[in-house]
């Protein structure tokens, strides 16, 4: 990724996040948070220092959920049906691992679903409105009450979902190449099972 904006370094960052404090002992060195739950951030030993200090954007086009249903869970890819890119909520930190290495590791916030989401998961990640990425990355912002504001569900009349094959999750496959089936954003149609 590019970053032009001054002041601003680019760099390479691990889904994953730990609780610093506790990343030196290997009983806690596997233990990787990759979510935050929007509504208790803020005060999570794990996340709250980050959540006031170290915000940042996840680029994204489009993300999985996993779908419970009778043959078992089946993927379902989740887009915006006005913004091909978009950015969810984040958090990063540094730390180093039992061998000493510096790492940095990031961790998506996540909320309680919309109605568009529920009938495939309960919950979502955030996802940032547009123009409000500045707001969430801006380090003056110390206001629990107007950071919390932006973690908010994604209006559902702007999501549109579709079940795909299990291998479109494996690394190097594309959405579009594993299709199952295209869906009408309906509630109803979330809840068919994708073809085989």
């Amino acid at each position: 990724m590019q970053e032009t904006r001054p002041g601003a370094v680019p760099f390479s960052i691990t889904w994953n996040h730990l609780f610093k404090s506790k990343a030196l002992t290997p009983r806690f060195a596997g233990n990787r948070l990759i979510n935050a739950r929007g509504e208790t951030v803020a005060d999570k030993p794990a996340f709250r220092r980050a959540f006031a200090q170290r915000r940042c954007l996840i680029p994204a086009d489009g993300f999985y959920e996993w779908k419970a249903g009778p043959a078992g869970k089946e993927p379902w890819y989740i887009t915006l049906n006005n913004r091909p890119v978009f950015a969810f909520a984040g958090l990063w930190e540094r730390w180093k691992n039992p061998e000493g290495e510096e790492v940095l590791s990031c961790a998506i916030i996540t909320i309680a679903a919309n109605d568009f989401m529920k009938p495939i998961h309960h919950r979502m990640p955030v996802i940032l409105p547009a123009g409000a990425e500045s707001r969430w990355l801006d380090p003056a912002l110390k206001d629990r009450a107007a950071l919390e504001a932006l973690l908010k569900p994604y209006p559902s009349n702007l999501m549109q979902a579709h079940a795909v094959a299990r291998t479109s999750t494996h690394r190097g496959t594309t959405p579009s190449s594993a299709y199952c089936r295209w869906n009408d954003v309906t509630t109803q149609s979330l809840h068919r099972d994708c073809a085989s």
